[in-house]
Formats: structure tokens, C-alpha cells, sequence
């Protein structure tokens, strides 16, 4: 009777502690305003940073269409694969074009034999030379950033004979590509600068909202073999805007904003930025390697070269009155104006830099 009831007394109390305390039954995760304050504390302070890096672009190729005679290879700075990044890849096999350009369109060819000159009764072989997969071209860019701690952002590329400059200040934004602004406005690309440029828990979290991440949101994740807290959805839900930081170290780990058109034409909603290989900096913390990835595939790759802690910059740099009355307006024309329908982020940038790849 005694063992029965010491039995019985065990069931209930664990309904009871189930239905009442079911915070005692799970890992305690941190609220995300106080994992974002603990992480904008541990990415620590500093006035300015100046930072040259490499931007890799991973070639992404259209929905496949006939090549035109003039599509000639061009004269391309390409960076080595990555062993261990997956690169993007045509989505079926296609005939390899020796020194293919950037931006040109690739044939697809079907394996065809001539049954008609084989002996009779000989069975029909594959060519198999006759097709092989492309292997993905990369575009490697100098860039130079330069960040004024929660207040702004530029970034220059800058090749021979032509040039793009980005610049964020303070909620407003602008792009020139070869001395003309571009009516194009900030890219999805361009979200990796929000968990560096912001060191202040309040704007953070006013950045992170206008992305769509619900920072009264959190749980705990693993990303890689790590634990890390997920500000924004309920682990493992990755169908809405997230932030994922390090349990341990509090850094970044990677970022899911709304993307546009996956690069085949097919609906993806989301990119992906991982944070990696991070580095002390004087007092603060900063990823030497960003990925971007797009449907599963590392589109855009970043690697930084050098930095400098507190540089001076002047604020004319920053300036968005000044540059729109420095650069040309665009000069609209009806068959300009839908030339980008239908693009994805990615295709977007490339055209962007057309010009530069030449």
C-alpha cells in the first residue's frame, strides 16, 4: 500500500509540476532584448573602424537561354573555389565554354549520337565528352568600408575605370555606379553591416524590427555544434527573420532576412548571412570571413585583408545631401525603367557591376 501511494503521489506531482511550472521542465533562455544588449556589450565600443576586405561573387546563371555570338570571354579577376563552400551551380549539366564572360548565357546540349553511321546491329554508345557540368566562375573585388559606430556606413569599390559607392547614414541611404545614382535601393546584401555598425541595444533592436525579427521572441538553437540563442522565432522554425548569437561568446552567428527571387527564378523569401573566424580588434570584435547564401547555395563571400581601430574620416564621406548634389540623377527611360524586372538580388548586383567586369 505504501509503495502504491508513494507511486501514485509521484504521478501527480509531475502533472502538477507540468502544468504549472513548465518553465522547471525546460532550459531557461535568455528575453531577446537582454540577449541583444549582451551582445552589442560583447561586440564592444569604439568611435570608427576601417576595414579592406575581398568580396567574392559566385556566378549565378540565368534560366537558361540561347548564347549569342557575342558573347566573348572577358578579361575577369577570378579568386580559387573554396574547398569547403558550396558554390553556385547551373541547375542541369551544360557543355563547358573555355574563359566563359561573367554575365554571359549558357547552352545546354543533350547527348546526341549519329545512329545513322554506325554499323547495323552496333548499339548506340553516349558521348561522354560530349557534356559536362560548367564550374561556377568567381569575381574577386577590393572593398574598403569605413563604420562611424551606430551612425554610419560607406563602402567603395573601386576597379580601373569605374567605381560603386555605397553609403548608410542614419536611415537614409545611397548608391552611385559610375558617378550616377542608382535608383536601386538598399540590397539584402547589405544587411550584414546591421549586427557590426549598431552598439547600442535600443537602434539594434529598432533595425532588427524593420527586418521583420520579433525580438520578444527567443529560443535556444544549435547551429554547427554550437548552442546559440535565436532572437526572433521558436528553434527550429526558419520560415521567419531571425538572429542567431553564440551561447557562450554572444557574437553573431548568422542572420535569415526576406530575400527576393532565388537566382533559377523560383520563389525563396529568404537570405542567409553567416558570421565567421571572429577577431579581437582593440575593444572590439569583428567576422573575418561572411558568407551569403541564397536556396542552400554560398552566392556572395567576404574576407577581410586589414583594419584600422578609431581611423578619421571626414563627414562629407557620410554625406547623403552632399553626394546627391556632387553625382548625376539617373536618366529614365521607358525601356530602362523595367530592365531589373524579374532579376534576383543577385542578378540585380551583377548588373550592377556589369560595367566593372568588363
Amino acid at each position: 500500500m505504501t509503495i502504491d501511494f508513494k507511486i501514485i503521489a509521484g504521478i501527480v506531482l509531475s502533472l502538477v509540476l507540468t502544468v504549472i511550472f513548465p518553465a522547471i521542465l525546460h532550459p531557461y533562455v535568455l528575453q531577446g532584448p537582454h540577449i541583444i544588449q549582451l551582445m552589442t556589450e560583447k561586440l564592444g565600443q569604439a568611435q570608427s573602424l576601417s576595414v579592406s576586405q575581398r568580396v567574392i561573387f559566385y556566378n549565378i546563371p540565368p534560366q537558361p537561354q540561347a548564347s549569342s555570338e557575342n558573347d566573348n570571354a572577358g578579361d575577369l579577376k577570378t579568386a580559387a573555389n573554396h574547398p569547403d563552400r558550396k558554390q553556385a551551380t547551373p541547375p542541369h549539366d551544360e557543355t563547358e565554354v573555355p574563359q566563359p564572360d561573367f554575365l554571359s548565357k549558357y547552352d545546354s546540349f543533350d547527348d546526341v549520337n549519329d545512329s545513322a553511321n554506325l554499323p547495323d546491329g552496333q548499339p548506340v554508345v553516349p558521348d561522354q565528352t560530349a557534356s559536362s557540368p560548367v564550374l561556377p566562375e568567381t569575381i574577386q573585388l577590393d572593398e574598403s568600408l569605413k563604420y562611424v559606430f551606430s551612425e554610419a556606413f560607406r563602402s567603395d569599390i573601386v576597379s580601373e575605370s569605374n567605381q560603386r559607392v555605397y553609403v548608410f547614414n542614419q536611415g537614409q541611404t545611397i548608391t552611385v555606379i559610375d558617378g550616377v545614382i542608382s535608383g536601386a535601393g538598399e540590397s539584402q546584401f547589405d544587411v550584414y553591416k546591421d549586427l557590426l555598425l549598431y552598439r547600442s541595444r535600443g537602434i539594434l533592436s529598432e533595425r532588427l524590427s524593420d527586418l521583420g525579427i520579433d525580438i520578444s521572441v527567443s529560443s535556444l538553437g544549435r547551429f554547427d555544434g554550437r548552442l546559440a540563442l535565436v532572437v526572433g522565432a521558436e528553434f527550429p522554425d526558419e520560415t521567419v527573420p531571425q538572429v542567431w548569437i553564440d551561447k557562450e561568446t554572444f557574437q553573431p552567428l548568422r542572420i535569415i532576412v526576406f530575400g527576393a527571387k532565388s537566382p533559377y527564378s523560383t520563389p525563396t523569401g529568404f537570405v542567409e548571412i553567416r558570421y565567421s573566424n571572429w577577431q579581437q580588434i582593440g575593444k572590439i570584435s569583428y567576422p573575418m570571413q561572411i558568407e551569403f547564401i541564397q536556396d542552400g547555395v554560398t552566392v556572395r563571400a567576404i574576407e577581410v585583408d586589414d583594419y584600422q581601430i578609431n581611423a578619421n574620416f571626414s563627414k562629407d564621406l557620410f554625406d547623403i545631401a552632399r553626394l546627391k548634389l556632387e553625382y548625376r540623377q539617373p536618366i529614365r527611360t521607358p525601356d530602362r525603367a523595367g530592365e531589373s524586372e524579374g532579376l534576383s538580388e543577385v542578378q540585380k548586383t551583377i548588373e550592377e557591376f556589369k560595367k566593372i567586369f568588363k
